[in-house]
């Protein structure tokens, strides 16, 4: 009966963390705060220009190709970073007579910053002069309606995501990252308009929680400044871990730690040709699937020697018994 009782307790203890990780999953909405910051929020009235100027660029006009083309003479800029065409008025009003004459790019800045958080527009024309330009007056207010129209449906964490195919991208398209509703978050996106292409970001400036740090987002957001330092609150965090969407999760080798002790349980006690199988299997299915890893590799099959050496030495022990019966 004592051994029955150790065998369940046992059985309970190391199912423990699992039962409080599902009942911490159950639970998320009364635990974890809301800590995006909303696209609505933001009207165009609240939208402020902290920017409207240019970018200037400078030319060389040994980059410049002379041509005829039906019967006027045009001129050909090209280097390695733009081209383009000059009419012979603009040549000899910009670049006749000068070693170096300069291009100018119009771009503009907009800005909203709330208690909950930022969204930043940045706009750059794709037309290029030859004279200092920037953005007309309706042209900000079109940028402005861009922004808010464009942004009324997002939902912006804190910090911006890795874009899956390297740099330039945007995190649109990336649907893996939600929120605990199961809402698509993002961190920042493009539009392309006739006259320019703009990139906005939005960033959440919302603190978070004690508790938020028990769920799988919980590196979009500001690390929570309280830490769980506590016996229960470090046993909660190890429960955490065991959800296999969180960050580093520890589901894989608290899994292959259960299953060896199953394993070997069954070889040791019950029969050695099942505990085999069920091992083989078992170091087979880590090889081929997510619990690739090395330490999980340890846990298994050292647990597995360790059930090898126990069975022998029991054996040993019980042939001492019969030799000593003898």
């Amino acid at each position: 009966m004592k051994k029955i009782w150790i065998k369940y307790t046992l059985i309970i203890l190391f199912l423990l963390p699992l039962i409080t990780m599902i009942v911490i999953n159950l639970n998320r909405d009364k635990l974890e705060n809301d800590r995006n910051f909303y696209g609505k929020e933001c009207s165009v009235d609240q939208l402020k220009v902290t920017k409207n100027g240019y970018e200037k660029y400078e030319c060389n006009v040994k980059n410049i190709t002379k041509k005829k083309e039906l019967g006027k003479i045009k001129y050909d800029y090209a280097d390695n970073v733009t081209q383009f065409e000059l009419t012979a008025a603009e040549y000899e009003k910009y670049a006749k007579g000068v070693d170096v004459f300069y291009i100018y790019t119009p771009e503009c800045e907009l800005k909203y910053k709330s208690n909950n958080g930022i969204l930043t527009a940045a706009f750059s024309g794709k037309e290029e002069y030859l004279y200092p330009h920037r953005f007309t007056e309706n042209e900000m207010e079109g940028f402005k309606n861009v922004v808010i129209e464009n942004s009324k449906d997002k939902i912006f964490a804190t910090y911006a995501f890795e874009a899956p195919f390297g740099a330039g991208q945007t995190s649109e398209g990336m649907p893996k990252y939600q929120d605990k509703k199961g809402r698509k978050l993002t961190s920042d996106f493009s539009v392309s308009l006739k006259s320019a292409d703009g990139f906005i970001e939005g960033e959440s400036i919302i603190k978070s929680g004690k508790y938020d740090q028990l769920f799988e987002d919980k590196d979009f957001y500001q690390k929570s400044t309280t830490k769980m330092t506590g016996l229960v609150d470090k046993f909660l965090l190890f429960s955490a871990r065991l959800n296999k969407n969180y960050p580093d999760s520890d589901v894989n080798s608290y899994f292959a730690i259960l299953f060896s002790i199953l394993f070997g349980y069954v070889y040791c006690f019950k029969k050695r040709d099942i505990g085999l199988i069920a091992y083989a299997i078992l170091a087979l299915y880590c090889m081929l699937t997510e619990f690739d890893s090395p330490t999980t590799h340890v846990i298994i099959f050292g647990a597995f020697a360790m059930a090898l050496l126990w069975n022998s030495r029991s054996e040993e022990a019980e042939e001492g018994e019969e030799n000593a019966e003898k």
